[in-house]
């Protein structure tokens, strides 16, 4: 596995600024972690954390465009037992050919990888 750093060299014997370790599986840096609790759009860069504990319904996460997000992953997660969660295709945008996918468990997960056409799980 290859691994690129990156940053802004300062003069010998100073510390670099701003490094971040890219690995080549990532292609991109997910710089936020959003925690939500009510129905949340997937931004830029962003794993998804869902903690249902004090959902009172069902909490959505809706996808961004598939078609702008080629070769992006999203990472959803579910924390708690109390709420589903259910992940959105961007209006009638699919997820490995169903509009929506459900996660039902605690700590389940759902990994999507978008191709420009469609949204698929791994």
């Amino acid at each position: 596995m290859r691994q690129q750093l990156t940053g802004q060299l300062q003069e010998p014997g100073q510390r670099p600024k701003n490094v971040r370790l890219v690995l080549d599986e990532q292609k991109e840096q997910y710089d936020n972690v959003k925690v939500t609790t009510t129905s949340y759009t997937v931004q830029a860069k962003t794993y998804v954390l869902v903690d249902d504990a004090t959902a009172g319904s069902a909490v959505t996460i809706t996808l961004p465009p598939v078609i702008e997000n080629t070769d992006r992953w999203v990472y959803v997660k579910k924390l708690g037992n109390t709420a589903n969660v259910i992940v959105d295709g961007n209006s009638s945008e699919t997820i490995d050919g169903a509009t929506t996918k459900t996660i039902t468990s605690q700590y389940g997960t759902l990994n999507l990888l978008s191709d420009g056409k469609e949204w698929h799980l791994f």
